[in-house]
């Protein structure tokens, strides 16, 4: 799919991709920061991780994240995230994971000690330092 992209747009995808999301952002940080309900609180708790760093990977992830909630998704059935202090019930998550992007962590605020991805139980890629990293790149299919 990036090579038909690049060949029709000649623009390589998972850069376009990024450029648009950052370039929407704070729009959608507008909108998402309105909604109310559960979904209003679920969001507004993703937000504020997202406010705590400066990382511009982890806050694109939230945002994402965030856009899965607003259409009344389940994040966590791709991003799996996970505190080391519970390493090995997340090992065993893990292996009987089909497909997600898969992160360890200290804390739920502080920077990963590994993102990967996992597919069918097996982890495909480790220590790639963010989920939005994780996505596939294109030349990577």
């Amino acid at each position: 799919m990036n090579e038909e992209f690049l060949w029709i747009t000649t623009k390589l995808l998972h850069s376009k991709f990024l450029a648009q999301l950052d370039h929407f952002s704070e729009k959608l940080l507008q909108i998402f920061q309105s909604k109310g309900g559960v979904t209003g609180q679920k969001i507004k708790k993703i937000l504020a991780i997202k406010d705590a760093s400066d990382n511009i990977n982890i806050r694109r992830e939230r945002v994402l994240k965030s856009l899965v909630i607003y259409h009344n998704e389940d994040p966590n059935s791709l991003f799996k995230e996970y505190l080391l202090s519970a390493a090995e019930d997340a090992e065993n998550d893990v292996a009987t994971t089909v497909m997600g992007i898969y992160t360890f962590q200290r804390d739920e605020i502080g920077e990963p000690d590994d993102v990967g991805v996992v597919i069918e139980g097996m982890k495909v890629l480790t220590n790639v330092g963010s989920a939005i990293t994780a996505l596939p790149e294109p030349g990577l299919n």
